[in-house]
């Protein structure tokens, strides 16, 4: 008894003198070392590691309590990304600077065997990025989720891959054209086919569409018309009543030599006001086909998207039909499992919507709007910590034309740097 005194006396001195409070980490060295010294056996330190690690986590501070006593698990996380960027712009003043790109927090909470609570918030643009409460079970013998609240619809791969794991830096402007558009400013030539919105979504085996697993996957869902703005509280007028319409399927592969997916996307939008059409009786079915595929160390993705607008444009002052479309194409190369080489060519063409290099190239400016827009992106990702820190730096090149007319371009370069936790 007096020499398991000694040695828990001994034991005590030791952690106190090294660290008194890092116990858990920092006694595990020490307890190794008074074993190799003959002071402890291998069964008297596992007792005092274990006792050690208890009383630990006993101590420790809660930064999370649940309100609710059926809450089985908070999750927290969160996304800084800083960007420099510097463009050289026709017939306007150029633009350079640093701005917070996005400062992401979000909280995943379980709450009872099938529910959950998810929520993240942008400050850098004091908005609500997503907010959903979620139902996940099995529905005819398949996996499926249904959410309701606010997030993006399955609307355009490109918008519907996190901004986290974008390779160009910023989304191509054919994504900006047809899903972006600019609700405080009412832009005349983005479309806003998609991004987010308040409404019910249904997806089918998530796994697949993440790229987990292999097999078929598909979703729908039924929003407000509108593309919400900053006040989820608010609606943007009375004459948004007919609800828009969403559905998507694909198919994601995996054998021992590539692995990837292709898909389709639609969106139906019947009253034009949503989509800042010039009559409100206005309606846009809007169409999005992909493929992502990874064969080694190359990755090659791509995605073309059009629509059609029933009394969408306005062309030499008379309102018309419009099919405007575009596509881009993005290859990519691993060079080592730190750097990565990429590049992206992007075209649209609005037909009658009208194009502007400063709303489809973010944060470059411009003055012309066209009709035709061209661009291309060179760049290279470094990643420090897998994708959790990652060094971009891209190189790009925009043009916008009027046909047999004007044009005006852009060029500049944009570096990114994010942490994720």
């Amino acid at each position: 008894m007096a020499t398991k005194s000694i040695k828990w006396l001994a034991l005590l001195g030791g952690v106190t003198l090294a660290a008194s409070v890092a116990v858990a980490q920092d006694s595990g060295a020490l307890l190794d070392a008074l074993v190799r010294k003959g002071v402890l056996n291998d069964q008297e330190a596992e007792e005092i590691r274990a006792d050690l690690t208890r009383d630990n986590a006993a101590a420790m501070p809660k930064f999370a309590t649940p309100a609710g006593k059926d809450t089985k698990s908070i999750a927290i996380s969160g996304r800084i990304q800083t960007q420099y960027f510097s463009f050289d712009n026709d017939n306007i003043a150029d633009s350079s600077g640093f701005i917070m790109r996005r400062i992401y927090l979000g909280a995943k909470a379980k709450v009872g065997a099938d529910w959950t609570a998810d929520f993240n918030y942008n400050f850098a643009d004091r908005e609500v990025d997503k907010a959903i409460l979620q139902w996940g079970g099995d529905v005819l013998n398949q996996d499926a989720t249904i959410d309701i609240g606010f997030r993006k619809v399955n609307f355009g791969m490109e918008e519907t891959t996190s901004s986290a794991s974008l390779k160009a830096i910023e989304r191509s402007p054919v994504t900006r054209f047809f899903v972006e558009g600019d609700f405080a400013a009412g832009a005349p030539g983005n479309l806003g086919a998609g991004s987010r919105r308040i409404g019910v979504f249904a997806n089918f085996n998530d796994d697949a569409r993440s790229g987990k697993t292999a097999g078929l996957y598909y979703g729908f869902a039924i929003t407000n018309p509108e593309r919400q703005g900053p006040s989820l509280g608010d609606r943007r007028g009375a004459r948004n009543n007919v609800p828009a319409l969403w559905a998507d399927a694909g198919y994601a592969y995996k054998t021992d030599a590539l692995s990837g997916k292709f898909g389709v996307g639609l969106s139906h939008i019947r009253e034009g006001v949503a989509f800042d059409a010039p009559t409100a009786d206005a309606s846009l079915t809007g169409l999005s086909i992909y493929n992502d595929i990874t064969f080694g160390k190359f990755n090659l993705a791509a995605e073309f998207l059009t629509a059609d607008l029933k009394d969408g444009a306005v062309v030499a002052a008379v309102v018309e039909d419009a099919n405007p479309y575009g596509y881009w194409i993005q290859p990519s190369f691993m060079v080592t499992d730190k750097l990565e080489l990429v590049a992206r060519y992007s075209f649209v063409d609005g037909d009658g919507r009208g194009l502007r290099l400063g709303d489809l190239v973010r944060r470059s400016d411009s003055t012309l709007p066209g009709d035709e827009l061209t661009e291309y992106y060179f760049g290279m990702n470094y990643y420090f910590v897998g994708n959790s820190v990652k060094l971009q730096l891209g190189y790009i090149m925009g043009e916008v034309e009027v046909t047999g007319g004007a044009s005006e371009e852009t060029q500049g370069i944009r570096s990114q740097i994010q942490v994720l936790f």
